[in-house]
């Protein structure tokens, strides 16, 4: 079974998903992707309350999906990521400057590069929205 098969399209946004109560979709989303890549879920401890620390936990998560999704080697190796733009230009900066402070770090090779565009029409997981969406369901 395709995963367009789950979403019921090509393009699925889990949060509204998760607002029209279809928590059993995302889940199967969840384990279908599970079952057909190598590895994929990272995890992360951050605090987000009222009074803020979305930024910072997005920024975290970020950082722990880069740090994975770029670790390996040879020609399968990830060196390109595409992240969704955000409408807020402070988003997409927090992006740049989180790559910039790994590849300091040397926790990214110099070769890994970062795009923002529409990711509109693809199945996908996209790391802010995934926050947005625990976030909304806790």
């Amino acid at each position: 079974m395709p995963l367009t098969s789950i979403a019921g399209e090509r393009y699925w946004h889990t949060t509204e998903a998760l607002r029209m109560g279809r928590g059993a979709e995302i889940a199967d989303a969840a384990r279908w992707i599970a079952n057909h890549a190598e590895w994929n879920i990272v995890t992360v401890e951050t605090t987000v309350t009222s009074h803020g620390g979305l930024d910072e936990a997005r920024q975290t998560c970020f950082a722990a999906l880069l740090r994975e999704v770029t670790r390996g080697i040879g020609r399968e190796a990830v060196r390109l990521i595409v992240a969704d733009i955000s409408r807020e230009s402070r988003t997409n900066n927090a992006d740049r400057e989180t790559v910039a402070r790994l590849k300091t770090a040397r926790d990214l090779l110099q070769t890994v590069r970062l795009y923002h565009g529409r990711i509109v029409g693809e199945v996908q997981v996209s790391v802010p929205r995934a926050i947005r969406s625990c976030r909304a369901a806790v």
